[in-house]
């Protein structure tokens, strides 16, 4: 695939993916609107899984690959927290829908909180030390919000800029999960492709 391309030039299924990861993004962007914290926590998480799962370049085992989506994808510089730390937060939440997991025993990751809205960030933290939690991090919930995006955003970049990328995102959702009108629209847009490119001028 030729790098520096727009939007439109995108291969058909290609388009279609996209399509459905934004449908992904404005679910959870709709659930943080509506104030509903841990259910927005679970779908960002597993957003951000799933965008790891099409972006995966050799990577072995679900830490290595979500990790290195993190890393390669997100803006990650001054963060309070580490791509292990999220990896962490994020089985515990969807294995046990709690802050605490295999990956948070002492030695390894962080455990990570969150807060938002009216939430007072010094209130909340005296409240959690006194059930006595220690050696946590508290979140805005916004940074896993904006981690997810830049990932998302990321990318879209790639897909336009990145020679082999797309091919790589292609092959990697070989079986991704198309529902009947996404099915219609990646044949659509392949028709329109194929139409395109009989018409095009001959030099």
């Amino acid at each position: 695939m030729a790098g520096n391309r727009e939007a439109n030039q995108w291969q058909a299924r290609t388009l279609a993916i996209m399509v459905e990861l934004l449908e992904l993004k404005n679910a959870f962007v709709f659930q943080l609107r509506e104030k509903r914290r841990n259910p927005a926590l679970i779908m960002m998480y597993a957003f951000i899984d799933i965008c790891a799962a099409l972006v995966k370049d050799g990577q072995k085992g679900n830490r290595a690959i979500f990790q290195s989506c993190v890393d390669t994808h997100a803006m990650m510089t001054g963060k309070p927290f580490t791509s292990y730390d999220l990896w962490a937060a994020r089985s515990a939440l969807l294995h046990a829908y709690s802050p605490l997991g295999d990956h948070t025993k002492p030695g390894g990751a962080k455990p990570i909180f969150y807060y938002g809205w009216s939430d007072p960030r010094a209130e909340f933290e005296a409240v959690l030390k006194a059930k006595g939690y220690q050696n946590f991090i508290l979140l805005d919930i916004d940074a896993i919000q904006w981690v997810a995006i830049d990932i998302f955003n990321s990318i879209q970049r790639h897909v336009e800029k990145t020679p082999g990328f797309e091919d790589r995102l292609q092959k990697n959702a070989e079986h991704f999960l198309f529902d009947l009108q996404a099915f219609k629209l990646e044949d659509e847009l392949t028709m329109l492709h194929r139409l395109a490119e009989l018409n095009r001028p001959t030099e």
